[in-house]
C-alpha cells in the first residue's frame, strides 16, 4: 500500500522549511550592514591577508559560520618564511567537531570544542591567545573553552616570535596552493561572516582583506532564485550545488525528473550498503532520516542496520521478527525501542520511516507514527560511515539487533538523509554498493524468491544433517548441483551392520561426480571388499548446467537418480541402517581414495528435500552443521577453461576464488606447481644438513621440464679438504663385457644409466662441480688405438678419445702422462702377447658420462686377441657456480659487501656462523623505489624474510629444529613466481602468498648489501635490522648466474677476507677443549682451567700420575725452599681411591705452618677436608662430595684468593662455601698447637729445623700419623706455579709406581665378573664373588666333569649345636643319554653329629630325579619324574623351610610335601658326585644308597645355602666354585681323578656386527629404494660386414664361425661382396642339418615299424595311470581329454634310476643269523627318507632313461603277459626304501607341482641300510646291490669272480643268476638324456629281446601280501633282521613311508594287488621273501 503520511511530512518539512526561510529573512535584515562570504568551490576558496602584530602583543581572531560539510579549515595563521620556524594556529572543522591546532617548534598542542557543527546553522568562534601568560582561549556559541600551552610555560616564545621581524598571513575557508603540503587541511563549503582580528592596539577590527580566490560575497543560497527539483523535489544547498531530496514524490532522479521508483529483489544472500561519508571516523549528527519500502513473505530479516563505537555507542536498526517490525535508537547508553505493524510478512508493500530530530525519535510505519525522545543531555548520533540495508556478512545478535537472517523481498524509495540510495545504485555512485551476489548487479524488479541456491565455494565446505530414527532404515535425499568439477563428491553416509556375534561392521554409500560423471560407490562393509559396488551413470553432469539428483537407501539396497536416469545396487545379504552423520559435498572417511582438498565438492545445490520434506536454506545456514557454505546466487566461473596456470602436470580445480592447482601427483609445490620438492643433486641435499647417505630423488633443473629421478647419495665425501654430497648413477655395461675376440664384428654399444636419460645426464654434469667416470680396458694382443680404433661418445654428444687423460690429450691413456707406456700413447698400443691394461679416471664434466662406445676389431678375425672393458658409475659432487674457493670470511660485525639488484630468477647463499642475532641480505630501497627486503637470523633457530613493496608488506618466519648458529654451512633459497614466493633454509621451507597489491615482486632498484650494512644507511627499516654477520658466506646465485664473494671485495671493503677463514676446523684445542670461532683466528677455552693450560691447552698436568700402593713407605717427599711460598699458593692435584679415609697431601715448613688435605667419611657423607693454621689455631675447610672413594678422578682445587683459602672440588665452577684467611708462625716451637687438633704431627726437634717446605704425597712418614696411607693415585700435582715432577720421583720408591693406567678399561673380566682396579701398569683384580665363575679373569666355569670315579669333599665348620632352619640347594646338572644306573648327584651330611642327618639328591635316569631327607628319626622325600638323562642341561632346585619341601627342575612344575618342623643337626660336609664307601660305612642309614653309582656327567653352578638357628643371614657354600679358585682349597679335598672342565651352559655363536656405510642421520629425512630397473646387457650394434676368414685359413677351419648371440642387436644390412663367406657358411650349416635329421628320422620309422609289428595298441582305460601327463591337476571330464605331455615333464628324469652293474670286487657280505638280512649301500636317512626306485630297460640292458623307454618296457611286459609268457622269472626291479618314522603321506596333485620321474609297479620290503655310506654312493659306486637271505636255505651270496671287468654271479639254486642276466646285455650303460629317444647306446635285436623275456624269474604276485615280523615292519627303521609273517596285511602295513613328493596308490588287478609309486628318487631292486624270488 501506498505511504499514507506522506502528506503530513510534506507538509511538516515544508513548515520547516518555511520556517527556516523566515528566520534567515529576519536574520539577515537584523544584520544588513554585516560583511559575509560564501566559500563554494571545493580545493580552491580562501580569504587571506598579512595581520600587523608588535612584540609581545596578545591574538585574538574571531569569524561566524555555517556549512552541511563536516570537514574544513575556518582559519590558519602561519609565517610567511617557515623554513627557520614552524609556527601555525589553524582552526578547523573536524568530523563536525571544531578543533584548535597550536603548533611551535617541537610543541604541538589541540583543542576541541562543539559537536555537529556541520547542521546549516550559524556559529559564532572566537580565539584568544595572551602573550603574557600563553593561556588559549576557545568561545564558541557562548561556551568557552581554555589551556595554557606548554610552549609558553617551557620556554620564552616572545623572544622566538618576533613579530617585529616575523611576517605572518592568516587564512580563512582554506590554504594556498603554494603552502606546504605538510600543513594542508581540506578547504571550507559554506557561508562566513564578521571575519575579525585584533589590531597591535588592541581593537577587534575587521580583516583587511588582501587576496580573495573562488569566494562568493554574501551567503548566497542556491535553492533561493529557483527550486531546481521537480515534482516538489526539495532543493538541498551543498554550497558548491544544489540537490534534490526526491522523498515523498513518486520521482526520482537528480532533479526527481523520473517517474517512478528503482525496486531491488533480495535473496536472502544479497544485500546493499550507503557510505554516509567518506571519512573512517564517525561524524557527530543531531538530525537524520532513514526510510524504505519493503514487500517479504518471510517473518524475519534484517532491514537496516547502521551503528558506530566512538566517542560512544550508537546505533539505528530495524528488523522483522514474528512479522513485527522492531526499531532501536541508541546513543550512549541510552536505548529507545519501537515495535510497529503486525504481519508484515504479507507479501504487500509497506512504508518505514525513522526521523532524528535532536532530542525527538519519530518512526512511522504506514502512515502510523510513533514518537519517543531522549532524556539524557547528549542526543548526537555517532555512527560508522557504512550502513547495512537488507542484511550483511555474517550478522551476529548484538545490542539492537536480535535477527541475524538477511531480508529476503523486495525494496524501493531507500533514502537515507537525501539520498535515493536505490537511484544512486542504479547510478553507479560509490556510496551505494550492492553485495552477495556474485553476479555483482542486483536484480532490479520484484520477484518472489523461490529456491534459494547454497553455493560450496571450496573444496572443504561441507553440510552436515543429523540421522534420525527416521532415516534409520530408509534414506530419500533429492536435490539439484552445478559442478564443473572433474571429480567430486556430493553425498556421504555411514553404513552400519549390527552383529552381535561377529561384532560390528561399517560401511557407506556415496555419490560421487567421477571423471565427469555420477557414480553411486555402495561399500556394505569394510571387511567384505567383494561386496563392493561402482555404479556409474553415462552423462556428463560437470558442464554448470543445474542437474536433479536423488539418492535412496532402503534396508540393503542403494539407488542413484540422475537426470531420469537411475542405477541400483544388488541387496546385501544383511539389514544395514543409516549411522551417524548424512554429509553432502564431503565425506567423512579418514581413507578416502582421493585427497579430500582436490576432490571435495565445489559447486552449488539447490531444492535440498530429505524424506520428502523441503528444508529451508536460509534456515540451513543458521545451523551447526554449515561448514563454510555461502548464499551468494550460485554464479560459477569455470575458471580452468583456457587456464594454463597450473605447471608440470598439476590438475586445475575452479572454486569461487579462482583457480587451485592440485598438485598431488606431482613432485611440485605451490599455488601453480611451480616450486620443486626436491633439491637438485646430492650436493644440494647435503648443504641443507642431510648427512645420511642413501637414495634420495633430485630435480635437476628445479622448476624446468625435467622429471625428478632417483640417484644414490653419498654424504660426506672428502676432496680437497671439503666435504660434499656425491651422487652415483650406475649403467647397464656389465664389467669386464668383452669387446675384441675372436670372430667379433666392430660394434658399438650403447649404454643406458638407471633413472636418467640423456638430458638428465648431461644435465648433472653442467650443475655439478666434479664429476668422473672410472674406465678400464683389458687387452692380450688387441690394441686400442684410442681414436681410431676406439672411441666413446659423451651423453651431449662430444666424441672422446682419450682415458684418463683429457681432450687436451686425444688418442692417449694415463701412462702416457707418466712416459710409462710400453708405446707411446697406451699399455695395449703394445700389442704384446700378455693381459695388459689401461684405465683411468675421465674428469672433464661436459665430456661425461659415456654413453656409447665404438669398437672396431682386427681385420682379420682370427687373430687371438681379447679385450675386455669396464665402465665405473658416474660420480659428482659439488656445485659449479659454488665454489668454496669464492667464500669471504666476515671478521667482524661492520663488514659487508655490496652487489647489484635482483632481477630475476632465484636467489641463494650459503653461510656458517655462531651468532643469534646478525643480518644475511639486506636489498635497500631508493627515493624513487623504497621497495626493499631483509634476511636476518633473529635467534638460534629461527631466520626471518620481510618483503616491502610499498604499503604492502609480507613477512616470512622460519622456526628451525636445529641451529643455525652452530658454525655449520646453512643453506638460504628465495624463489618465486606469480603466485607465490617461497622461503627455504637447510630442509625448512615456507610458501607464502604474494600481497594483491603487488604487481612485480622483484621490484627492486637499490644495492643488495650481503652479510652486514653500512652504519650510515638509515631507513623506515632500522628496526629490523641486526648486527652484520661474523662467519663465512659462499655460493651467491642470483639473476641466474653465480656472484663470486670474492670478487665483491676492493679497497673499500673492511673485516672482509677471501676464502673461509675457519679457524676451529680442524679443531686446534686439545685435551676436549672448546674453540671458539673468531674467523681468521680462534680461542680455546679449557675444559679444566686448573689442570690444562697453554694457547691451545696443549698442557694437560694430569699426565702425570702416580700409584700408592698403601705400604709404609709408599709416599713422594719433596724439600723446596720456602722461597717458592708454597704455603700460601694454591694448590691442584686430582686423586682416585677406593678408600674413604686417607692422607692425601701434607706440606710444613720449618716453623710448623702446615696445609693437610685429607679424604674423610665423616658422618653420613664423603669429605674432602683441608687443614690448615692461622697463627697457632687449626682452621677446618670440608667440603661434602658424593662418591670420593668410587675409584674414578677427583679433582681438588683450593684457591688461594686474597689470602683467603676456598675449596673446590670436581666441577665446581661457582664458590659456595667458606673461605679463612691464612696466617703465618713466625717463631719455632716444638708444641705449636694443641694436640687433639692435630692428626699429622711431622717430627719437631728442640731447636728450629733447616728452612726448608716438605711436601708429603700419598702419605707421610713413619710415626707422623694414624691417617692410613693412600692406596690409589695422585696425579697432576701443581702448587702455586711449580708443577710438581712425581712421576720421575716415583722411580727413586720401590713402593710406588711410575702409571697409573686403568687396568679395567675394557673390563677384562668375563662372565659379568667385577673388575677391581689396582691401576699401576694397568694391573686389575676380578671379583668373581657374585657370579658362578672363578678364575684370575672369571673365566673358569664353576663346574666338574665328573666320570664316574671322582668325588669332591667340602668340609665347613657351622657353630656347635647348630640346627639347619632352612636349607636350598642350587645346581644345574647334564648327563648324557646312555646313563642307566641310578646316580648320586650329591650328599650332604653331619660328621660329628650322632644323628649323621643328611640331604641326598640322585637321579634315576628312567624315572626322574629325587631328594631324600634323613633327619635321624625320619625319612623324607620329594621327586620330579622325567627323562632327564637326555644330554641336556637341567637346572636343579630344592628347598626346605619349616614344613615345607620344594623341588623344582628347570623352573617347571614344582614337586612339594609336607614334612615335620624339624631342622637337621650340624651340618658340616658336602659330597659332590658321590658317597665313599668310609661314609657309607660310618653313617648306617647311607647304606641304602651302596649300590647308587657314582655321578657321571657334568655338574656346575653348585650352590647350597644354610640358615641355622643361631643367626639370621645364610651362608652360602660353593664347593666346585672354590675348587676352581686358587687358594681356596683347604677345605676341599677330590676323591679319586682330578675334575675335568665342563659347562652346562647353551653354546653361543659371537654375533659379527658390520658396520653400515651409510652415517647415521643427524637430521629427519626419509628412506628411500631405488626402484625396480631391468634394462637387460648394453645395447650393441654392429657396425659393417661380418669378419671374414682368410682364404688361407677357411680350410683348416672346424668351428662354427656364428658370433655370439647379444640381446637387442642391430644388423645393418650388407653388400653382395661381403655377405659371400657367411652365405657358404649358412649353405654348410644348413645342409649338415637336414642330413642329421633325415637320419634321425629313418631311425625313429624303423623303431616305430618294429613296435607296431610285435605289440598290439593299448586301450585308454587299461593304460590311463601311465598317460596320465604326471602334474595332472585337471579334474572333471575333461581330465580324459588331457593326453599331451608337456615339457616339464620329462625334464627331471633322474640320471640314477636304477644301479649300475656290480662286480665281484664289492666287500660287503650278510651277517650271520637266523632272521633275514637285507644290506644295501643306501645309508640310513636322518631326514624324511626317500623311495628308492628302478625302471630297467632289458633291451638295452640299462636303467630307463626316459618316459619313452618307460613306456616301450611296460608295453613289452603287458604283451608278454598276454601271450602266456611267463614275465615273472626275469621281471624288472624294484625296491621301495624306507628312511624314517614319518606317517605315511597323501599325494595332492593341486599342491604338488613337480614333474615325476615314472609311473611304474613293484612290491615292497624294508631293507637294512648300513650307516656308514653316504647317500649319494647309490648314484656312484658300480659295486653296490642289492643281497637278502630270506631263511637258512635260500641265501644270495656274492663270490668274488675272476675277470678283470668286476663281473660276479648270484648263486640261487632254483633261480638265473641276476648277474648272468645282466652279462648278456654288455650294452647296459647310463644315459642322461630326458627326451623321448635319447639314447647313446647300439639297440638291442629283437633276439636279445626274447632272450631277456624268457629268462625273467617267475614270481607270484599273490606273494606281495605276506607280512613282516614286528622287528622288521615298516614302522621299526632301525631294524637289522626280519622274517615272513603269516597272515594277511593290509597294503597301509607294508608300504613303506614315503617322501613328500612320493605318491603311493593302490588297486585290485586281476592278479593281485598292485601298488604304484611316482617319485623322484631311485628304487633299489629287493627279493620278495615270501617266495625267495626278486620283484
Amino acid at each position: 500500500m501506498e505511504f499514507a503520511g506522506y502528506k503530513f511530512l510534506h507538509n511538516l518539512v515544508l513548515g520547516c522549511f518555511v520556517h527556516l526561510l523566515s528566520d534567515s529573512l529576519i536574520l539577515s535584515s537584523s544584520q544588513t550592514m554585516t560583511k559575509s562570504w560564501t566559500f563554494n568551490i571545493p580545493d580552491s576558496s580562501f580569504i587571506s591577508f598579512s595581520p600587523v602584530y608588535v612584540q609581545e602583543q596578545d591574538q585574538q581572531i574571531s569569524l561566524d559560520f555555517k556549512t552541511s560539510n563536516p570537514n574544513g579549515v575556518l582559519f590558519c595563521h602561519l609565517l610567511k618564511d617557515s623554513q627557520h620556524l614552524n609556527y601555525q594556529m589553524c582552526a578547523e572543522l573536524k568530523n563536525g567537531v571544531l578543533k584548535l591546532l597550536y603548533s611551535i617548534t617541537i610543541f604541538r598542542e589541540e583543542i576541541t570544542i562543539g559537536k555537529a557543527l556541520h547542521d546549516q546553522e550559524w556559529h559564532s568562534l572566537l580565539v584568544s591567545l595572551a602573550a603574557a601568560s600563553g593561556e588559549l582561549t576557545l568561545t564558541l556559541d557562548g561556551d568557552s573553552r581554555s589551556e595554557t600551552l606548554q610552549a609558553y610555560t617551557r620556554q620564552n616564545f616572545n623572544s622566538i616570535l618576533a613579530w617585529d621581524s616575523q611576517k605572518s598571513i592568516i587564512y580563512f575557508g582554506g590554504l594556498n596552493s603554494n603552502v606546504t603540503a605538510s600543513v594542508r587541511k581540506p578547504h571550507f563549503l559554506g557561508c562566513m561572516r564578521n571575519l575579525k582580528y585584533k589590531q597591535s592596539d588592541g581593537t577587534l577590527v575587521d580583516i583587511p582583506v588582501e587576496t580573495i580566490d573562488a569566494v562568493l560575497d554574501n551567503c548566497y543560497d542556491l535553492c533561493s532564485d529557483k527550486n531546481p527539483c521537480h515534482h516538489d523535489g526539495r532543493c538541498v544547498n551543498k554550497y558548491s550545488e544544489a540537490t534534490c531530496d526526491c522523498f515523498g514524490t513518486d520521482y526520482e532522479g537528480k532533479l526527481c525528473q523520473t517517474f517512478g521508483s528503482t525496486i531491488v529483489t533480495l535473496r536472502g544472500y544479497e544485500w546493499l550498503t550507503y557510505m554516509l561519508h567518506q571519512k573512517t571516523d564517525q561524524i557527530l549528527t543531531s538530525r537524520g532520516r532513514f526510510s524504505l519500502e519493503f514487500k517479504t513473505k518471510r517473518g524475519s530479516g534484517v532491514l537496516l542496520y547502521a551503528a558506530g563505537g566512538t566517542p560512544y555507542h550508537s546505533h539505528v536498526t530495524a528488523s522483522i521478527h514474528g512479522g513485527i517490525v522492531t526499531v532501536s535508537i541508541a546513543i550512549g547508553n541510552e536505548d529507545i525501542e519501537v515495535q510497529a505493524g503486525i504481519g508484515v510478512d504479507d507479501y504487500r508493500w509497506h512504508n518505514l520511516t525513522i526521523i532524528h530530530e535532536k532530542r525527538l525519535i519519530y518512526v512511522y510505519l504506514d502512515g502510523r507514527e510513533k514518537s519517543r525522545s531522549f532524556t539524557r543531555e547528549n542526543y548526537h548520533l555517532g555512527l560508522d560511515p557504512k550502513v547495512y540495508i537488507g542484511g550483511g556478512d555474517n550478522f551476529v545478535v548484538t545490542r539492537g539487533l536480535q535477527v541475524t537472517n538477511n531480508f529476503v523481498g523486495c525494496l524501493k524509495n531507500v533514502y537515507i538523509n537525501d539520498v535515493s540510495v536505490l537511484y544512486a545504485l542504479s547510478d553507479k555512485d560509490r556510496r551505494a554498493q550492492y553485495h552477495g551476489g556474485r553476479a555483482g548487479t542486483p536484480h532490479y524488479t520484484c520477484e518472489e524468491v523461490i529456491n534459494i541456491p547454497i553455493s560450496f565455494p571450496e573444496a572443504n565446505a561441507m553440510l552436515l544433517l543429523d540421522s534420525d530414527l527416521e532415516t534409520r532404515y530408509t534414506l530419500d535425499v533429492e536435490f539439484d548441483f552445478r559442478t564443473v568439477r572433474y571429480d567430486a563428491i556430493l553425498f556421504y553416509a555411514e553404513l552400519l551392520d549390527r552383529d552381535i556375534i561377529n561384532g560390528n561392521d561399517y560401511g557407506y554409500v556415496e555419490v560421487w561426480v567421477y571423471q565427469g560423471r555420477p557414480m553411486l560407490l555402495f561399500v556394505p562393509s569394510t571387511k567384505k571388499s567383494d561386496k563392493n559396488e561402482n555404479l556409474t551413470i553415462p552423462c556428463y553432469v560437470n558442464n554448470n548446467d543445474w542437474h536433479s539428483l536423488q539418492v535412496t537407501f532402503k534396508y540393503r539396497e542403494a539407488s542413484l537418480k540422475v537426470d531420469g536416469m537411475t542405477v541400483a545396487t544388488s541387496q546385501y545379504h544383511r539389514n544395514l541402517e543409516i549411522f551417524g552423520k548424512i554429509v553432502i559435498g564431503s565425506s567423512l572417511r579418514s581413507n578416502r581414495f582421493k585427497a579430500l582438498t582436490a576432490e571435495g565438492f565445489v559447486g552449488c545445490i539447490r531444492g535440498l528435500v530429505v524424506q520428502k520434506q523441503a528444508q529451508d536454506p536460509l534456515d540451513m545456514m543458521e545451523s551447526e552443521g554449515v561448514n563454510g557454505l555461502k548464499l551468494d546466487g550460485c554464479h560459477i566461473v569455470n575458471y580452468c577453461e583456457g587456464n594454463d596456470m597450473c605447471e608440470h602436470g598439476g590438475r586445475c580445480l575452479s572454486d569461487w576464488n579462482g583457480v587451485t592447482c592440485d598438485c598431488t601427483n606431482t613432485a611440485y609445490t605451490g599455488k601453480a606447481c611451480h616450486f620443486p620438492k626436491y633439491r637438485q643433486s646430492c650436493e644440494d641435499y647435503f648443504l641443507a644438513g642431510v648427512d645420511q647417505s642413501g637414495v634420495r630423488l633430485i630435480d635437476l633443473d628445479g622448476s624446468g621440464p625435467i622429471k625428478p629421478t632417483y640417484v644414490e647419495c653419498i654424504m660426506g665425501y672428502e676432496y680437497n679438504e671439503e666435504k660434499y654430497g656425491r651422487t652415483v648413477v650406475t649403467h647397464n655395461l656389465e664389467p669386464n663385457t668383452t669387446v675384441r675376440g675372436y670372430m667379433l664384428q666392430d660394434m658399438r654399444k650403447v649404454i643406458e644409466y638407471r633413472g636418467m636419460d640423456r638430458e638428465q645426464l648431461v644435465k648433472l654434469t653442467q650443475i655439478s662441480g666434479w664429476c668422473e667416470q672410472y674406465l678400464q680396458y683389458d687387452c692380450k694382443k688387441a690394441p686400442i688405438r684410442l681414436g681410431t680404433l676406439t672411441w666413446f661418445k659423451a651423453a651431449n654428444g662430444e666424441i672422446v678419445e682419450y682415458l684418463g687423460t683429457s681432450d687436451k690429450h686425444g688418442g692417449h691413456c694415463i701412462c702416457s702422462l707418466s712416459d710409462t707406456c710400453p708405446s707411446q700413447k697406451c699399455n695395449c698400443d703394445a700389442d704384446n702377447d700378455k693381459w695388459q691394461r689401461d684405465d683411468g679416471y675421465n674428469r672433464i664434466n661436459r665430456q661425461l658420462p659415456l654413453t656409447e662406445m665404438t669398437i672396431k676389431q682386427n681385420p682379420n678375425p682370427l687373430e687371438p686377441g681379447r679385450a675386455f672393458f669396464t665402465l665405473g658409475p658416474l660420480y659428482c659432487w659439488g656445485k659449479r657456480n659454488e665454489r668454496a674457493e669464492h667464500a669471504v670470511t666476515f671478521k667482524s660485525e661492520k663488514g659487508y659487501l655490496l652487489s647489484h639488484p635482483w632481477r630475476s630468477d632465484s636467489l641463494r647463499i650459503g653461510f656458517k656462523t655462531h651468532n643469534q642475532h646478525a643480518t644475511l641480505l639486506y636489498h635497500m630501497g631508493t627515493k624513487d623505489n623504497p621497495n626493499y627486503f631483509i634476511v636476518t637470523i633473529t635467534s638460534a633457530n629461527k631466520v626471518v624474510f620481510f618483503f616491502s613493496w610499498g604499503k604492502e608488506q609480507l613477512e616470512i618466519e622460519i622456526l628451525m629444529k636445529t641451529l643455525v648458529s652452530d658454525g655449520n654451512w646453512h643453506l638460504i633459497i628465495m624463489d618465486y613466481d606469480q603466485y607465490n614466493i617461497r622461503c627455504i633454509v637447510d630442509m625448512h621451507e615456507e610458501v607464502a602468498n604474494i600481497p594483491e597489491g603487488v604487481d612485480k615482486v622483484l621490484d627492486f632498484d637499490g644495492a643488495l648489501y650481503i652479510g652486514g650494512i653500512n652504519s650510515e644507511v638509515t631507513s623506515t627499516e632500522n628496526n629490523r635490522m641486526a648486527s652484520g654477520l661474523v662467519g663465512c658466506m659462499r655460493g651467491l646465485v642470483y639473476n641466474g648466474v653465480e656472484t663470486p664473494l670474492n670478487r665483491l671485495i676492493d679497497s673499500s671493503t673492511h673485516d672482509v677476507t677471501p676464502q673461509c677463514m675457519t679457524s676451529c676446523w680442524p679443531n686446534p684445542c686439545k685435551n676436549g677443549a672448546e674453540c671458539v670461532e673468531k674467523w681468521g683466528s680462534h680461542q680455546c677455552i679449557c675444559v679444566n682451567k686448573w689442570a690444562h693450560y697453554g694457547e691451545d691447552c696443549e698442557i694437560d698436568i694430569n699426565v702425570d700420575a702416580v700409584t700408592f700402593t698403601g705400604a709404609e713407605a709408599s709416599y713422594l717427599l719433596f724439600k723446596e725452599p720456602p722461597s717458592l711460598n708454597l704455603l700460601d699458593s694454591s694448590i691442584i692435584f686430582s686423586f682416585r681411591t677406593f678408600q674413604q679415609n686417607t692422607l692425601l697431601l701434607y706440606l710444613h715448613d720449618n716453623l710448623n705452618n702446615f696445609v693437610q688435605v685429607e679424604l674423610t667419611d665423616e658422618g653420613n657423607g664423603s669429605y674432602i677436608v683441608v687443614k690448615f693454621n692461622r697463627f697457632n689455631n687449626i682452621i677446618k675447610l670440608a667440603k661434602p662430595t658424593s662418591g670420593l672413594g668410587d675409584g674414578q678422578w677427583h679433582q681438588v682445587a683450593i684457591v688461594n684468593t686474597d689470602g683467603y683459602f676456598k675449596l673446590f672440588v670436581d666441577t665446581d665452577k661457582v664458590f659456595n662455601g667458606s673461605s679463612y684467611q691464612k696466617q703465618k708462625l713466625t717463631k719455632y716451637t716444638d708444641k705449636p698447637f694443641p694436640a687433639t687438633d692435630e692428626n699429622v704431627i711431622p717430627k719437631r726437634p728442640a731447636n728450629q729445623p733447616e728452612d726448608l717446605i716438605h711436601i708429603y704425597v700419598g702419605g707421610v712418614g713413619p710415626n707422623m700419623t694414624n691417617l692410613p696411607p693412600l692406596y690409589g693415585c695422585i696425579r697432576g700435582l701443581k702448587i702455586g706455579d711449580t708443577l710438581f715432577e712425581m712421576q720421575k720421583a716415583a722411580e727413586k720408591y720401590k713402593a710406588l709406581s711410575a702409571a697409573c693406567d686403568n687396568g679395567c678399561s675394557p673390563n677384562p673380566c668375563l662372565n659379568k665378573g667385577i673388575c677391581m682396579d689396582l691401576w699401576q701398569n694397568k694391573k686389575y683384580k676380578c671379583n668373581c664373588s657374585l657370579i658362578a665363575f672363578a678364575g684370575e679373569r672369571c673365566h673358569l666355569e664353576a663346574s666338574g666333569h665328573f666320570a664316574g670315579e671322582s668325588i669332591v669333599q667340602y668340609k665347613f665348620s657351622p657353630p656347635p649345636l647348630f640346627v639347619a632352619v632352612m636349607e636350598k640347594l642350587d645346581l644345574v646338572f647334564k648327563v648324557e643319554s646312555t646313563a642307566t644306573h641310578m646316580m648320586i648327584l650329591t650328599f650332604i651330611y653331619s660328621e660329628r653329629h650322632s644323628t649323621h642327618d643328611f640331604i641326598v639328591v640322585y637321579l634315576d635316569p628312567r624315572s626322574g630325579v629325587y631328594v631324600q631327607v634323613n633327619q635321624g628319626y625320619a625319612i623324607h622325600g620329594v621327586g620330579k619324574p622325567g627323562n632327564f638323562a637326555d644330554g641336556k642341561p637341567h637346572h636343579l632346585l630344592y628347598r626346605h623351610s619349616g614344613n615345607e619341601m620344594v623341588l623344582s627342575l628347570d623352573e617347571e612344575g614344582i614337586g612339594r610335601v609336607t614334612v615335620p618342623n624339624s631342622g637337621l643337626d650340624e651340618l658340616d660336609t658336602i659330597l659332590v658326585g658321590g658317597i665313599p664307601q668310609a661314609v657309607i660305612q660310618n653313617i648306617p642309614d647311607a647304606m641304602a644308597y651302596a649300590k647308587y653309582a657314582n655321578f657321571t656327567g657334568c655338574i656346575s653352578d653348585f650352590s647350597f645355602y644354610l640358615v641355622w638357628n643361631v643367626q639370621k643371614e645364610p651362608i652360602q657354600l660353593q664347593p666346585l666354585k672354590d675348587l676352581r679358585t686358587s687358594g681356596a682349597t683347604e677345605f676341599i679335598e677330590v676323591f679319586g681323578p682330578q675334575l675335568g672342565e665342563c659347562s652346562t651352559r647353551p653354546i653361543t655363536t659371537d654375533v659379527i656386527q658390520t658396520t653400515s656405510m651409510f652415517k647415521v642421520p643427524s637430521t629427519d629425512s626419509p628412506t628411500l629404494t631405488m626402484p625396480p630397473w631391468k634394462p637387460g646387457p648394453a645395447q650393441t650394434i654392429y657396425i659393417g660386414p661380418s669378419p671374414k676368414i682368410p682364404e688361407q685359413d677357411q680350410k683348416t677351419m672346424t668351428t662354427n664361425l656364428t658370433p655370439t648371440s647379444e640381446k637387442d642387436v642391430a644388423f645393418p644390412a650388407m653388400t653382395q661382396g661381403s655377405a659371400d663367406i657367411m652365405i657358404i657358411i649358412v649353405a654348410l650349416t644348413v645342409v649338415g642339418i637336414l642330413i642329421l635329421l633325415s637320419l634321425l628320422v629313418a631311425l625313429l620309422l624303423c623303431k616305430i615299424r618294429r613296435r607296431q609289428k610285435k605289440y598290439a595298441v593299448r586301450k585308454f582305460s587299461e593304460d590311463y595311470d601311465v598317460k596320465q601327463p604326471l602334474n595332472d591337476t585337471i579334474t572333471g571330464p575333461d581330465r580324459f581329454n588331457n593326453h599331451l605331455a608337456t615339457l616339464d615333464e620329462f625334464s627331471m628324469i633322474s640320471a640314477t634310476i636304477g644301479p649300475r652293474r656290480h662286480n665281484e670286487t664289492s666287500t660287503f657280505k650278510p651277517e650271520e643269523g637266523d632272521k633275514p638280512v637285507a644290506y644295501t649301500g643306501v645309508p640310513k636317512s636322518d631326514d624324511t627318507g626317500y623311495v628308492a626306485q628302478v625302471f630297467y630297460n632289458r633291451r638295452k640292458n640299462r636303467p630307463a632313461s626316459s618316459i619313452s623307454e618307460v613306456l616301450e618296457e611296460m608295453d613289452r611286459q603287458r604283451q608278454a603277459k598276454e601271450s602266456g609268457v611267463d614275465n615273472t622269472s626275469e621281471s624288472p626291479m624294484y625296491e621301495v626304501l624306507q628312511g624314517s618314522n614319518d606317517t605315511d603321506r597323501e599325494w595332492a596333485p593341486q599342491r604338488d607341482r613337480t614333474p615325476l620321474t615314472c609311473d611304474f609297479i613293484y612290491t615292497i620290503m624294508p631293507p637294512s641300510i648300513p650307516e656308514s655310506q653316504e647317500e649319494e654312493d647309490i648314484y656312484t659306486d658300480p659295486n653296490w646291490d642289492i643281497y637278502a637271505e630270506p631263511n637258512k636255505t635260500d641265501k644270495l651270496a656274492l663270490k668274488q669272480g675272476q675277470d678283470e671287468e668286476g663281473e660276479g654271479d648270484i648263486e640261487h639254486p632254483d633261480h638265473h643268476s641276476i648277474n648272468s642276466l645282466l652279462d648278456n646285455h654288455p650294452g647296459m650303460e647310463y644315459n642322461g638324456d630326458s627326451g623321448y629317444e635319447a639314447e647313446s647306446k647300439q639297440d638291442v635285436d629283437e633276439e636279445d629281446e626274447d632272450n631277456i623275456t624268457k629268462n625273467i624269474p617267475n614270481m607270484s604276485d599273490s606273494n606281495l601280501l605276506n607280512g613282516f615280523s614286528e622287528e622288521t615292519s615298516p614302522s621299526s627303521p632301525n631294524s637289522k633282521d626280519f622274517a615272513p609273517q603269516s597272515g594277511k596285511t593290509t597294503p597301509s602295513d607294508i608300504v613303506p613311508r614315503l617322501k613328500t613328493h612320493d605318491i603311493m596308490k593302490f588297486r585290485e588287478d586281476e592278479d593281485g594287488p598292485v601298488f604304484i609309486v611316482q617319485s623322484r628318487a631311485p628304487v633299489i631292486p629287493t627279493r620278495d621273501y615270501s617266495s625267495g624270488e626278486f620283484t
